[in-house]
């Protein structure tokens, strides 16, 4: 684990996540839109972390692909195009449809209060909606495409199938929607967590330490996609670890990882982005007789 001790291994994580953060302030203060600030700091957000998988790789094994390219970059304008999508309509919802003469949500809080804020609130129901995906059958038949990747790597924050990013989309913006959030918090809400997901995703060999007791980093996360699914129902926290820590669920054992990552599940998951899109509605009883076993 070289990344534990080099000066990079401690300082990426909060060095990109707080920069990007920053980068999305400016461009805000500039007068660029949403949508535009969010696509600028995605890309800047990819690009640091496709350069830090190549110098700090957690596995090199994990540098390879295992058929997995093509699908999962499928599923990254899905996921993308479907969580845009979720994000106009709650705004042209609420704004238009369900004007809120009385605020609720406190606009005159520094914007960075308001940032923190919602990312508090969304967490939690993200948190909650993990371990609903995780505990409902039919929820996990579509949550496990995400789980069977072969490998962790950047692009494995966006391998999602639709219809789970339909769920947890809309159960973490609607209630911000329904509160009145203003624009600008909404847009850097949705950087940090873009920005902290490709980190928590990424082949990153980063230090554990006094940040793996607040947020979700990859040295937890790696054990959320233990291959043993009685191992991998941990560490369900979106952003922020606490939850976990609050409801007896994090779990960061001494070793570096878990010795095999996927699901141990039939049917198994296949490698085309189609096929894994119509998975979940073809029968699956080896599944669901697995998942009320577990």
């Amino acid at each position: 684990m070289p990344g534990s001790n080099t000066m990079m291994g401690r300082l990426l994580y909060p060095v990109v996540l707080l920069g990007n953060t920053a980068l999305a302030l400016f461009l805000a203060y500039l007068g660029l839109s949403g949508a535009v600030v969010v696509a600028i700091t995605a890309v800047v957000a990819t690009l640091l972390v496709l350069l830090a998988e190549r110098h700090l790789p957690f596995s090199r094994n994990w540098q390879t692909p295992a058929g997995d390219t093509d699908a999962d970059t499928a599923h990254l304008i899905t996921t993308l195009v479907v969580a845009e999508g979720i994000g106009r309509g709650l705004f042209f919802f609420t704004s238009d449809w369900l004007p809120i003469s009385t605020p609720i949500w406190p606009q005159d809080w520094p914007l960075l209060l308001q940032l923190l804020l919602a990312l508090v609130l969304s967490d939690a129901i993200a948190y909650l909606g993990h371990r609903l995906l995780h505990s409902v059958p039919v929820l996990w038949r579509f949550h496990r495409i995400h789980h069977a990747a072969p490998r962790l790597y950047w692009l494995n924050a966006f391998r999602n199938h639709p219809a789970d990013v339909l769920v947890s989309a809309t159960a973490t913006m609607f209630p911000l929607a329904m509160l009145g959030v203003g624009g600008t918090v909404r847009v850097l809400a949705t950087v940090v967590v873009t920005t902290h997901l490709l980190l928590q995703h990424a082949n990153l060999d980063l230090a554990r330490g006094p940040l793996d007791r607040l947020f979700a980093t990859s040295p937890l996360h790696r054990f959320h996609h233990d291959r043993n699914r009685s191992d991998a129902n941990a560490n369900f926290g979106r952003l922020f670890i606490v939850w976990d820590v609050l409801f007896g669920t994090r779990r960061l054992p001494p070793e570096p990882a878990p010795a095999q990552i996927g699901v141990d599940d039939l049917p198994s998951v296949p490698n085309g982005w189609w096929d894994q899109l119509r998975l979940p509605f073809r029968s699956q009883g080896n599944l669901d007789r697995r998942h009320n076993d577990s």
